[in-house]
């Protein structure tokens, strides 16, 4: 046995979709705008006196040399992995190349 059928009613174009609500107008006074952006400018002076300290500076400097010293030593032992161990250091590069050859075959085949 079928159930009876229910009429649908169509849903109005108006009920679909966003509502737009009215919004008060807001007005611009003048001097607030010139208030807010001598405020901006201060705080960005502000801040460009802090970043000329030399603390800073010195912090960068001792992260570049950091960063120097640290790759500069990391290539020395892999010179020697090569120089000492010349089947290891082919081995380790046939990895990596088996790696990158996986990654981007991987990569190709997605792009479609």
């Amino acid at each position: 046995m079928a159930l009876p059928l229910k009429k649908i009613t169509p849903i109005a174009p108006e009920e679909l979709g966003p509502k737009i609500v009215p919004m008060p107008l807001y007005d611009v006074d003048p001097t607030d705008i010139e208030d807010v952006a001598e405020e901006e400018v201060a705080f960005v002076l502000q801040r460009a006196t802090v970043l000329e300290d030399d603390s800073i500076i010195d912090e960068v400097d001792r992260t570049f040399r950091k960063a120097v010293t640290t790759s500069s030593r990391d290539l020395e032992n892999l010179r020697n992995v090569a120089e000492n161990e010349p089947l290891r250091f082919i081995a380790m590069v046939a990895a990596a190349s088996f790696v990158i050859g996986f990654g981007v075959r991987l990569w190709r085949s997605s792009r479609g």
